[in-house]
C-alpha cells in the first residue's frame, strides 16, 4: 500500500480506525450498489490475475471448500458426475437431427441474429427453453432462435448457467434421456489403427 509513498508518521504503531468494526446492512447494500455493473479494464484484470497466481488457500479454507462440495454431492446438487450427461449431449450435438434443427432455425430467421439483427457471421441456434431441462423440445423448431455469439452469451441459460442455477435450487435436472429414435453421427466412423 505504501510502496511509492512514505508512511504517515502519525499512523505508525496505531491500528486502523475501522479495525474490528462491522458494517451495517445499509452500508453494505450501498457499497454493493456502487460496485454493481462495474467493469474492470483489461490492465486491471491482468493485475488481479497476477496477484492471485501462486496463492494457496489456508488448510482451514481448503477444508471448508471440501466440506461444502461434499455436502452438495450428498444433497445431489453437484454440477459434475461420471460424464454421462456430457457424453449424451455431445452425441446429440453431432447427430443429424440436431444439425437439421439448427439449419431449420437459421433458415427461418434468415441467418440473422434476432436480438441485434446482425446478418451472417458466427451464428448460434439458442434453445428458448433449456436443452437440459426440456428434452422433449430439443428438436422443436419453435423452441429455437438464431443469435450471434455475443447475444447468446447474454442469455440467462447460456452454457452451464442453467445447471449452476439448478444446482442451488429445486429445479430437477433430468438424467440422460434414452429416446426411441436412433441418433447417428454425421461424421463417418474412422479406423484409428495406425497405418504404416
Amino acid at each position: 500500500m505504501w510502496k511509492n509513498k512514505s508512511h504517515p508518521k502519525g499512523m505508525l504503531g496505531k491500528a486502523a480506525w475501522n479495525k474490528g468494526k462491522k458494517m451495517s446492512k445499509e452500508a453494505k447494500e450501498k457499497n454493493r450498489l456502487a460496485q454493481l455493473g462495474r467493469i474492470h479494464s483489461e490492465e486491471t484484470k491482468a493485475k488481479m490475475s497476477s496477484a492471485h497466481k501462486g496463492r494457496k488457500n489456508s488448510k482451514e479454507h481448503s477444508d471448508n471448500i471440501s466440506k461444502a462440495k461434499k455436502l452438495l454431492v450428498k444433497q445431489g446438487k453437484h454440477n459434475w458426475g461420471d460424464g454421462t450427461r456430457s457424453k449424451e449431449r455431445a452425441r446429440i450435438y453431432n447427430s443429424r437431427e440436431y444439425i437439421n434443427w439448427r439449419i431449420k432455425v437459421f433458415k427461418r430467421d434468415n441467418y440473422k441474429c434476432q436480438t441485434c439483427n446482425k446478418v451472417g457471421g458466427y451464428l448460434e441456434a439458442h434453445h428458448i427453453k433449456p436443452f437440459s431441462l426440456f428434452p422433449n423440445l430439443r428438436f422443436d423448431i419453435n423452441n429455437g432462435v438464431t443469435l450471434c455469439k455475443s447475444c447468446h452469451i447474454k442469455t440467462d441459460t447460456y452454457g452451464a448457467k442453467i445447471d449452476k442455477i439448478a444446482a442451488f435450487t429445486e429445479i430437477p435436472i433430468p438424467e440422460p434421456i434414452k429416446k426411441e429414435f436412433k441418433i447417428e453421427s454425421i461424421y463417418p466412423k474412422q479406423d484409428l489403427k495406425p497405418k504404416f
